[in-house]
């Protein structure tokens, strides 16, 4: 964690960077088991970002025994292991 600590102080997006490709990573996880509807102009009815962040939005603010499991499979990502 202290690497992480001063990476952010050199770089200060590095939090931001960090938090959109963790986003992206589980969007793309959610959008293999259920995948986007595709509208009739041939777009997606969210984007990969909208709907992992809205999943993990959902995860952080109901802090359930559900919720906690969901949780930490999302954490996963941010592992290299």
């Amino acid at each position: 964690m202290r690497f992480i600590e001063e990476f952010c102080q050199i770089f200060p997006n590095a939090r931001v960077a960090l938090a959109l490709c963790w986003s992206m990573l589980v969007g793309l996880f959610l959008n293999e088991f259920q995948p986007l509807p595709i509208k009739n102009h041939g777009r997606k009815a969210k984007s990969l970002f909208r709907l992992s962040f809205d999943h993990l939005r959902h995860l952080v603010l109901n802090p359930q025994s559900l919720n906690q499991f969901k949780f930490r499979h999302s954490l996963q990502f941010l592992s290299c292991t």
